[in-house]
């Protein structure tokens, strides 16, 4: 399923890349946990500074007091363009992915951009091996960042998320996956049928 995710994720970035945002110059993404660069207009590359919108999620160990209680869907506005965001998973289940929507999606369409995301940790494994940009989007537009892979974000759990390089005034919508476990009744009734049906399968065998 992952490797699923991360073929179309590439595809995305190649279509983004000529629809979405014409000055994109780089994008920086995570792949299995290493930091992919990738020069999406190679004659531009070098030839000026970059405007950087970004998008960084942390792991924390200890969030902030303020920090905002949130389960599977959330939204909130970045007021200055860029600052870093305290959440609590209050779920009972981990978040498996995370996807957020910024609108605006970045500077001005004539500006030369970096669009990059990364994921940090105070524990020792990072809550996310991936992340990649499904769309790449300016001030007339949308940009949709995606983390995925590795142990998600657990429930009862600190994180923030940090942003740099967006509008004043941007809404960033999230979407969170919660990795579902089954309930404890259904996993009895599910070990009972497969109990019933070994049990009939044996009694099968010795009649023959």
């Amino acid at each position: 399923m992952n490797f699923l995710r991360a073929l179309v994720a590439c595809a995305l970035i190649g279509l983004s890349s000529h629809h979405a945002l014409a000055d994109a110059v780089v994008v920086d993404t995570l792949a299995n946990g290493k930091q992919v660069s990738t020069v999406l207009r190679p004659s531009l590359f070098g030839t000026g500074a970059l405007d950087d919108p970004g998008v960084v999620i942390h792991h924390t160990r200890r969030g902030s007091p303020s920090a905002k209680g949130v389960s599977d869907d959330f939204s909130f506005l970045i007021t200055n363009g860029s600052g870093v965001f305290d959440f609590f998973n209050y779920s009972n289940q981990p978040f498996d992915d995370l996807t957020l929507t910024m609108t605006p999606g970045g500077p001005p369409g004539n500006l030369l951009t970096l669009f990059n995301c990364g994921v940090a940790s105070d524990f020792t494994m990072l809550p996310f091996s991936n992340c990649s940009f499904p769309k790449m989007g300016d001030i007339h537009s949308t940009t949709v960042v995606t983390f995925w892979g590795g142990p998600g974000l657990a429930p009862l759990s600190d994180f923030s998320i940090e942003l740099t390089g967006f509008e004043p005034g941007t809404q960033v919508t999230a979407d969170a996956s919660p990795l579902m476990t089954p309930e404890p009744g259904s996993l009895a009734l599910l070990l009972t049928g497969m109990s019933t049906l070994l049990a009939g399968r044996r009694f099968r065998k010795s009649s023959v």
